[in-house]
């Protein structure tokens, strides 16, 4: 019988635990703001994630703002790269949230984020 992983983990509680570069506390703020960017998160039907997308185009500026703030928090505490890498796409920032705040098994984690780092390798390119 194969052993099935169910999701346990989020990134962001992942850097919090292995780098140690915020407290609880710090880590409450990063998910309460997360909580704020809830039209970022995936859905499988396609109409819903097409209403999140005019929804985001439309206030704009103040999910930028968020993004904004995650991004400048975690590079205070002494993270070196942006959670949401490009701002101005529903699309990019959708992916990033997903990746940083959707829960993931240990499995997940490992390929999500060996993919990104294949992706980001071609974009420098």
């Amino acid at each position: 019988m194969e052993k099935v992983e169910l999701p346990t983990k989020r990134r962001i509680e992942q850097i919090y635990r292995e780098d140690n570069l915020f407290n609880k506390d710090d880590l409450r703020k990063v998910y309460y703001a997360f909580e704020k960017l809830l039209v970022l998160k995936k859905n499988p039907i396609p109409e819903r994630m097409k209403g999140k997308e005019e929804v985001f185009y439309r206030d704009k500026e103040l999910f930028q703002e968020r993004m904004k703030w995650i991004n400048e928090f975690m590079r205070s505490k002494g993270y070196n790269e942006d959670l949401f890498r490009n701002i101005e796409s529903f699309k990019i920032s959708s992916d990033d949230y997903d990746y940083y705040y959707e829960l993931k098994t240990p499995t997940q984690l490992k390929e999500e984020e060996e993919a990104r780092k294949k992706e980001e390798k071609q974009i420098e390119k």
